[in-house]
C-alpha cells in the first residue's frame, strides 16, 4: 500500500486555457495519473553512437516527403537540397516518400537498418520531414529522433520554404548575425502566484542562466517576473535580439473547435496576467503568429519551453475520456477510448514557430503534447536543467541543431531504460515510475522545427 505521503501532485502543465484562465489540465495526483499512462508502450531504441555526426560526408542528408508534396516546395528547397547533396555526396542523400500508415519499424526494415547505431548508408543520420503531421505523422518523427537527427518544416507558401533556405545557406556562410558575438537571453514570466510559473523561473530559468553566465557574461540577458511581459519578447525576437532565446513558460491553448485554435495555440503568455484567479488571459499579454509581422530574425534560434509551442498532436498522451466534457459537446465526437488518450484533431505544427521560421530563424525548438513541471524538476524538488543547458551550449558551439538536440534524446533513452527494468505492466505504479515516465515522454516530445542540419558557423 503507498504511502499517502508520497501520493504527490502530478500534473501541473505549462498551459493556460486562453478564455477560462485555469491551467489546460487540472492538477492529477500520482495514483491518478497512473491509471491513465497504464500499458502504454516505450520506444527501445537507443540514441546513435559511433559516427562523426557532425560531419555530412559521413553522417548523410535525407528528406521524407508526402507522396502529394506541392512540386513548388521541392523547387524552393532545391538550393539547400543542392548544397546538402553536396556535403554528403549521392551515395549518402536519400529522399524518401513516405506510405500512409508506415511506420518507424517499418520503414527501418524496408531499409535493412534497424536498432543500434545509425549506419548512414541505409538511413542517412539528418532527417528533414517536409510538410504537415497530417501527411508525415509526429508519431514517426517522434520514434526516428530516437536514432536520428530529425527536423520538420511545414510552413504555409513555397516563397516562405525558399526564404528559410535562404536562412540556412546564409548563416552556414557566416553572412548573417553577429557569428562572434554570440548571445543569449532567457525569458520567464511571472504570472502572479501561480506555482508553475514560479517552479519554471527557480527550477529551469534562473539556473540555466547561472549556469551559462560565467562562458557569455555581459552577452547573456535573464528577464525573469514582471519584466518578462510580451513588450520584452517582441524586443528580444528579431535581428537585434540575442543568438539564441529561451523562453520558459506557460502557453496558450484553445479547446477543441474553438476559432483561431490553430492560430494561437502555442503562443506566449507574457507578464501582467495574473494567475488562474485572474480569469482568461487578456489577448495584448500574448505574443501570438500574427505579432512577427514583417521584422527578420536574421538566423535567431528560439526555444520554447511549454504545452504545444512546437504543435499539437493527434491525441493528447495524459488526457481521459472525461476530457471530453471539458473541451465542450463539439468534441465530443474527438474522444476516443482512455488507451488513445483524448484526440485533438487535426495534429499541427504551431502557428508562432512556422511564422518565425518563415521570418528567419534558424530553427525553432519547443514542445508537442502537453508539457509537465517534472520535464525540469525531480520530485524531490531537484532542478533537472542538463538537457537544456546541454542544448544551449552545443547551439552556442555552433554544433547542428539535430545534433544539439541529442541531450533530449539521451534522456528519454536513459528514462525508458529505467522503465523497463522497473515492474511497469501493473496498474498501479510505484510513485517514483511515474514521475520517470512524466519525464521520459517530456523529453521525447521535444521537437526541432526546421533543418537538423542547420547550424552557425563553429564558434
Amino acid at each position: 500500500m503507498k504511502s499517502p505521503a508520497r501520493d504527490l501532485p502530478t500534473g501541473r502543465c505549462l498551459a493556460v486555457d486562453a478564455e477560462s484562465g485555469d491551467y489546460a489540465f487540472a492538477p492529477m495526483t500520482a495514483s491518478a495519473l497512473a491509471r491513465r499512462i497504464a500499458g502504454r508502450p516505450l520506444s527501445r531504441r537507443p540514441v546513435a553512437y559511433g559516427i562523426a555526426a557532425g560531419d555530412l560526408a559521413e553522417a548523410g542528408w535525407g528528406m521524407i516527403v508526402p507522396h502529394d508534396l506541392d512540386p513548388h516546395i521541392d523547387e524552393a528547397l532545391a538550393p539547400l537540397v543542392g548544397r546538402r547533396r553536396e556535403e554528403t555526396g549521392d551515395a549518402l542523400y536519400r529522399r524518401l516518400v513516405h506510405i500512409p500508415g508506415r511506420r518507424a519499424g517499418d520503414l527501418l526494415a524496408s531499409l535493412r537498418a534497424g536498432p543500434g547505431r545509425v549506419d548512414p548508408r541505409r538511413l542517412p543520420y539528418y532527417l528533414l520531414f517536409v510538410g504537415d503531421p497530417e501527411s508525415v505523422p509526429y508519431g514517426l518523427q517522434h520514434d526516428l529522433a530516437m536514432q536520428h537527427a530529425v527536423g520538420r518544416l511545414d510552413l504555409a507558401t513555397p516563397d516562405e520554404y525558399a526564404a528559410y533556405a535562404s536562412t540556412v545557406l546564409a548563416a552556414e556562410d557566416a553572412a548573417i548575425r553577429r557569428i562572434d558575438e554570440r548571445s543569449m537571453a532567457v525569458f520567464a514570466p511571472r504570472h502572479g502566484d501561480d506555482p508553475v510559473s514560479r517552479v519554471c523561473r527557480d527550477d529551469l530559468a534562473r539556473p540555466l542562466a547561472d549556469a551559462l553566465r560565467p562562458r557569455l557574461g555581459d552577452r547573456l540577458e535573464a528577464i525573469v517576473g514582471d519584466p518578462a511581459d510580451r513588450d520584452c519578447f517582441d524586443r528580444l525576437l528579431g535581428a537585434e535580439g540575442p543568438s539564441l532565446l529561451v523562453g520558459v513558460g506557460h502557453a496558450l491553448t484553445l479547446r477543441l473547435g474553438r476559432p483561431g485554435r490553430s492560430e494561437r495555440q502555442g503562443a506566449v503568455i507574457g507578464a501582467g496576467w495574473g494567475g488562474q484567479q485572474a480569469g482568461p488571459v487578456p489577448r495584448a499579454l500574448c505574443f501570438e503568429a500574427e505579432d512577427v509581422g514583417a521584422r527578420r530574425l536574421e538566423g535567431q534560434i528560439v526555444v520554447l519551453v511549454g504545452c504545444f509551442t512546437a504543435g499539437t498532436p493527434r491525441g493528447d498522451s495524459y488526457a481521459a475520456p472525461e476530457a471530453a466534457e471539458s473541451f465542450g459537446d463539439e468534441a465530443t465526437q474527438g474522444v476516443r477510448a482512455l488507451g488513445e488518450g483524448a484526440v485533438l484533431d487535426p495534429p499541427f505544427v504551431a502557428a508562432l514557430p512556422r511564422r518565425l521560421l518563415a521570418a528567419g530563424a534558424l530553427g525553432v525548438i519547443g514542445h508537442v503534447d502537453t508539457a509537465f513541471e517534472h520535464g525540469f524538476r525531480w520530485p524531490e524538488g531537484e532542478p533537472q536543467i542538463g538537457a537544456f543547458r546541454e542544448l544551449a551550449e552545443a547551439l552556442l558551439d555552433g554544433r547542428r541543431t539535430g545534433l544539439a538536440m541529442e541531450a533530449f534524446g539521451q534522456r528519454a533513452l536513459h528514462l525508458g531504460q529505467q522503465l523497463l527494468e522497473a515492474t511497469i505492466g501493473r496498474g498501479d505504479r510505484a510513485v517514483d515510475e511515474i514521475y520517470r515516465w512524466i519525464a521520459y515522454h517530456d523529453a521525447r516530445s521535444y521537437v526541432l522545427l526546421g533543418d537538423p542540419a542547420a547550424r552557425w558557423p563553429r564558434g
